[in-house]
């Protein structure tokens, strides 16, 4: 009985663990309000943004972040910011495309 605990304890860590650091899709990005991407992807590296989105459709001038199309709406973007000394996500925003 105790090693069934054990084993149930590892197997909930492990997905804790796998969820904590699994980046979600672009498209899950942008189904999301701001509040919970800035949330879900706060202190996520940029290389495992990189790594699950693929190389960044443009970059900030003056700022240190890339900007992502949505997949379905090209007109629709993400900008993700980046700290400088750690190379994580500080915040997110949403904008749209100007004509």
């Amino acid at each position: 009985m105790i090693r069934k605990i054990y084993q149930i304890i590892t197997l909930l860590m492990i997905l804790a663990i796998y969820g904590c650091s699994h980046v979600p899709s672009l498209e899950k990005v942008f189904s999301m309000k701001q509040e919970s991407a800035d949330k879900r992807l706060f202190n996520v590296s940029r290389e495992k943004i990189r790594n699950a989105w693929g190389e960044p459709h443009s970059f900030f001038s003056g700022f240190y972040g890339d900007i992502y199309c949505d997949p379905n709406d090209e007109d629709k973007l993400i900008g993700v910011y980046y700290d400088g000394d750690t190379d994580t996500v500080i915040h997110v925003v949403f904008f749209d495309r100007q004509k």
